[in-house]
């Protein structure tokens, strides 16, 4: 049976917001997980130009975007704000995302309990990642519920939730990719 352009293209576009994936343990595993199933590319905001140019074709290609990246003081880091305000902000105004699918997988560094109300991070991670919500509403998107994976390198429980969470990574982009 052939396959048809639609079928053949990558369906999932993950772009990677880390600032230094040498020294990643976390983000650096997701990304390889991610390159490895069919139907996804992964793009590395931190070694390619802010330019919309660069973009444009797997971002028409893609029916879901997904903004990877660590937690940096309750937000990511620099790079997704500077190509969601430039290289986005473009391709949104160009009608490139309407109709598209959006989602975060976001490693905490911390442990899930502290991001509870009252507690160390004072509000949860769903509450921290509204604003992504809202950017995929501005940009007639649907919004995929994110993926969150908790753990603090540190702790030992660390590599469980990190193999644990490369696992639920892998299935939901295949879900996606289908």
């Amino acid at each position: 049976m052939s396959q048809t352009v639609k079928d053949k293209k990558n369906r999932v576009l993950v772009l990677v917001a880390h600032p230094d994936m040498k020294a990643s343990k976390m983000n650096k595993l997701l990304a390889r997980v991610a390159s490895e199933v069919e139907g996804v590319k992964v793009m590395s905001l931190s070694d390619l130009p802010m330019e919309t140019e660069v973009y444009r074709e797997a971002v028409a290609e893609a029916d879901t975007l997904v903004f990877q990246f660590p937690l940096y003081w309750m937000s990511a880091p620099w790079v997704l704000k500077q190509w969601s305000d430039t290289v986005f902000m473009e391709l949104c105004e160009a009608g490139f995302t309407p109709g598209k699918r959006l989602m975060t997988v976001v490693t905490t560094g911390a442990e899930e309990p502290s991001f509870r109300h009252g507690e160390k991070n004072l509000y949860t991670m769903t509450e921290y990642l509204r604003p992504y919500e809202g950017q995929a509403n501005f940009a007639q998107m649907g919004w995929v519920a994110p993926l969150i994976v908790y753990g603090n390198p540190d702790e030992a429980q660390a590599e469980h939730d990190l193999q644990e969470g490369a696992k639920a990574y892998r299935q939901r982009l295949e879900e996606l990719a289908r």
